[in-house]
């Protein structure tokens, strides 16, 4: 508020448009910005986004052992523009151990308190930060919790390797993951796109689009997808592939997931053994229920080598039920050229007798050790 008037009051008058708000007064700040007497605020769509979420003390974490667990509690700051931000605890610095999303306004932060259990750490000693982002990619990272040492662990948390949310915006490609560098793409970069939240790839009929993290090198990897479709596809369907293991153009282990023009979605396992040409490894199985439009489905897929022999688990289920207990496609290959640490990623392609476009949105990627 301005002082000049003894008012206390900031904004005397208010006018706008379709694009605009302005306000004018005898306010001296505008988000402690120095903007005296007249300011403009912008749509969103036409606004540089790039007010982040307040740095503030109450999101360093604090950590309680609970046997060989720990648990997380940390406070909200919050955003000028954004009303819901998203908060993701890390153990040492670049494992998830888990997100939530709370609507927080400035009078109300830092409460309510936040909750996270790391339910598995390995033994030795770590620390946790939080970082919490708005849906325009601009974050803000906490202090690291003091540290916690765990002893007489039973279980090793794998080691993610792979790891995208997706917060950012891109244009022609899909930018840089959270964890494992930048993608690649190895057809169609026109299609792809990232809005804050969900990669897009826009497909067209008889499209391939692909991307691949080849900074990535790993024998065994479980992982890990949430995918949905703008709208039931037409034609032959539209076919969405997790390479879990990708050596190159011709040798690579894919998990599909085809949905046909009907809505229902069918599952099985794939490889490309030294030619273009896929080869079908395990038997195709049709999910229990259609997947409507917009919807979103969850994808698991593990490529796990033992003595030079690769056991291949696919399953998937709407994101809104439960993980299925069982892999729902099996499959088991030797081929040589495939037992060897490789890449992982994505590939969409939308049938030729399509007479639709479908977008693909994948709003999460993942990749473990096993």
């Amino acid at each position: 508020t301005g002082t000049f008037t003894g008012q206390d009051q900031a904004a005397w008058s208010v006018t706008g448009n379709a694009n605009y708000i302005s306000l004018g007064g005898e306010f001296p700040k505008v988000n402690g910005v120095a903007e005296q007497g007249l300011v403009r605020f912008a749509v969103s769509s036409i606004a540089p986004n790039k007010v982040g979420p307040v740095a503030s003390t109450a999101l360093t974490p604090t950590v309680t052992k609970v046997g060989t667990s720990v648990k997380l509690t940390w406070g909200t700051t919050y955003d000028p523009d954004n009303a819901v931000l998203k908060y993701s605890v890390y153990r040492d610095g670049t494992i998830p151990v888990g997100s939530t999303s709370v609507d927080t306004r400035f009078w109300t932060a830092p409460a309510p308190t936040q909750t996270v259990t790391d339910a598995s750490p390995p033994n030795g000693t770590h620390t946790y930060t939080v970082v919490a982002s708005d849906s325009f990619g601009n974050s803000v990272t906490s202090a690291k919790s003091a540290a916690v040492t765990i002893t007489g662990a039973t279980t090793t948390t794998p080691i993610v390797f792979a790891s995208d949310s997706f917060n950012r915006t891109v244009t022609g490609g899909l930018g840089t993951a959270d964890i494992g560098g930048a993608w690649t793409s190895a057809s169609t970069v026109a299609a792809q796109s990232v809005t804050p939240g969900a990669a897009k790839l826009a497909m067209t009929a008889g499209i391939t689009t692909t991307g691949i993290l080849t900074a990535t090198s790993q024998a065994n990897a479980v992982v890990t997808s949430t995918i949905s479709f703008d709208k039931i596809a037409t034609g032959g369907g539209i076919y969405f592939s997790l390479a879990g293991r990708r050596v190159n153009s011709t040798e690579e282990y894919r998990a599909e997931v085809h949905q046909l023009s009907s809505g229902a979605v069918t599952i099985y396992i794939t490889k490309l053994d030294g030619s273009s040409t896929e080869v079908t490894l395990s038997s195709t199985v049709t999910l229990p229920a259609t997947l409507a439009a917009g919807a979103q489905l969850d994808i698991k897929f593990s490529v796990l080598t033992t003595a030079g022999t690769t056991a291949l688990g696919l399953k998937a289920w709407p994101a809104s039920g439960t993980e299925p207990a069982a892999f729902q496609a099996t499959a088991t290959d030797s081929s040589a050229a495939l037992q060897v640490p490789a890449s992982v990623g994505l590939r969409s392609y939308l049938s030729g007798s399509a007479t639709s476009p479908v977008t693909v949105s994948v709003s999460s990627f993942k990749a473990s050790q096993s």
